[in-house]
Order: C-alpha cells, then sequence, then structure tokens
C-alpha cells in the first residue's frame, strides 16, 4: 500500500483519506444527510430550515447567533429564514429583556404543531441508522463527537 505513513499519522489498514477523521465524518454525513433529506421533501422542509426548526423545537428564546451556530449557517442568511418563517407563523420574535439589542427567537403553537410529524420522521430515521449497533457504541461515539466538538469549535 505505497510508502511510509507521513510523520505523526496513526497507522491504519486503510488508505490515508479513509483514515482521516475530517474526511470520515464529512462522508458519514453526507451520506446520512442525503437518506433524510428525502423525507424533509416530503415535509417541503429543507435541511437549513429542518436545522433551525429542531434546534427551536428544543427550547424556546434562541438568539440568531445560537440558531446560527446550531444550524451551520451564517447570521444574515438565518435571519432571513427567521423573517420567513415568521411571516408563516411558525416562530415569533421578541427583544430580550435583558438586552434590548437582541432578539429572541421561539416557535409558534403553530410551529411546534407543524414540526411534530418532522421529529417523529427524524426520530424514525435515526433509529433506523443506530439499530445494529450496541448502545455503549453509541453513547461512546456520541459522547467522542460532543468532546470533539466542545474542544474544536468552529472559527
Amino acid at each position: 500500500q505505497g510508502g511510509p505513513e507521513p510523520q505523526g499519522r496513526e497507522p491504519g489498514e486503510h488508505p490515508f483519506h479513509e483514515e482521516y477523521l475530517p474526511f470520515l465524518l464529512a462522508r458519514a454525513g453526507h451520506h446520512i444527510a442525503a437518506g433524510f433529506n428525502r423525507q424533509l421533501q416530503g415535509h417541503g422542509l429543507g435541511m437549513l430550515s429542518w436545522r433551525v426548526l429542531a434546534a427551536l423545537s428544543s427550547r424556546d428564546d434562541w438568539t440568531v447567533g445560537e440558531l446560527s451556530a446550531a444550524s451551520l449557517s451564517k447570521q444574515p442568511t438565518i435571519s432571513k429564514l427567521i423573517d420567513r418563517l415568521a411571516g408563516q407563523g411558525i416562530v415569533a420574535r421578541r427583544v430580550d429583556p435583558a438586552d434590548a439589542r437582541r432578539v429572541l427567537v421561539s416557535l409558534t403553537p403553530k410551529g411546534h404543531a407543524d414540526i411534530a410529524p418532522v421529529l417523529q420522521d427524524a426520530a424514525a430515521f435515526n433509529l433506523s441508522l443506530l439499530t445494529d449497533y450496541p448502545p455503549e457504541t453509541l453513547t461512546g461515539l456520541k459522547h467522542l463527537l460532543r468532546d470533539i466538538i466542545a474542544r474544536h469549535p468552529s472559527a
């Protein structure tokens, strides 16, 4: 399989691009997202809207910055999406009582009702991906991924 291992690389049985963690994460994410994207289209949602709505379903009063980070998108893009979702009655905005310069975003009752079936499909999709793995493997994987995210926040 070719010459010596690159300096500092952990040896593996596969070529470098199949051992390189960012490549593996990107490929896994791409494959999983493609499968779930088909379900989202059935609900009339794109991936970005899904990410924002899924985050909002977990709690109220998100800032645009928090939604931007959670959805892996830039703040101007999220602001435009929030404008559209607010126009559809799915989200509501209010001024942060602690800081009048900040806007807080939450789902409306309509938004909660609209996202509920999508959350059910997402949970079923998640279960279908993970059903063949032992619980301790999944717990370890999730712990590792959360730790990587915490240690290496995006710039």
